[in-house]
């Protein structure tokens, strides 16, 4: 995670990460939950971000 969180802080480049860990979600700006393929919810994360 370290890695990308370099590359989009130096870089300006947008990361996309798909997971099902919480600690992982913890890095995200941006968390988007999905249910059936439909999305569910979007929040920004405050503290966040990769």
């Amino acid at each position: 995670m370290q890695i990308l969180k370099k590359l989009n802080e130096e870089k300006k480049m947008t990361v996309i990460v798909v997971t099902h860990n919480p600690e992982v979600a913890r890095y995200a700006h941006r968390i988007i939950r999905m249910r059936y393929g439909q999305i569910e919810n979007v929040s920004q994360n405050v503290q966040g971000g990769i």
